[in-house]
C-alpha cells in the first residue's frame, strides 16, 4: 500500500486487495497524523465498490484531502469497512499503518 502527495492537498492512495469472501460494499477511510502522532485530518469515502467476487484481486486506487494545506502528514491509517457509508474504524474489516 502507498500513499503520495498529489498536490492542493490531494494524497493518492494505492494498493492491490484480494477479498477472501464476498463483501457488500467495501469503503476506505484515511486518517492522516502529524509527527506529533496528532490526527491532521480524517478523509472517508477515499475508494469503494460493489460486492466485489471472493478471490477477486482489486487494483484500488482513490484520493484522499486535507481541508488544511498547512498540516504535512507523516502518516496514515488506512481503515476498510463493509457498509456504505460505515467509516467507523470500529468496524474495519482490514487496517494498515502508512508512511506518508
Amino acid at each position: 500500500m502507498s500513499i503520495s502527495y498529489e498536490g492542493y492537498s490531494t494524497y493518492n492512495v494505492n494498493c492491490q486487495i484480494t477479498p477472501i469472501k464476498e463483501f457488500d460494499y467495501p469503503e476506505m477511510t484515511v486518517i492522516f497524523y502529524d509527527a506529533d502522532n496528532a490526527v491532521v485530518d480524517k478523509s472517508p469515502l477515499v475508494w469503494n465498490t460493489n460486492s466485489p467476487s471472493k478471490d477477486q484481486l482489486i487494483k484500488v486506487s482513490g484520493s484522499a484531502y486535507l481541508t488544511n494545506q498547512k498540516y504535512k502528514p507523516v502518516r496514515a491509517e488506512v481503515y476498510i469497512t463493509d457498509s456504505a457509508f460505515d467509516s467507523d474504524i470500529e468496524d474495519a474489516i482490514f487496517a494498515q499503518n502508512v508512511t506518508v
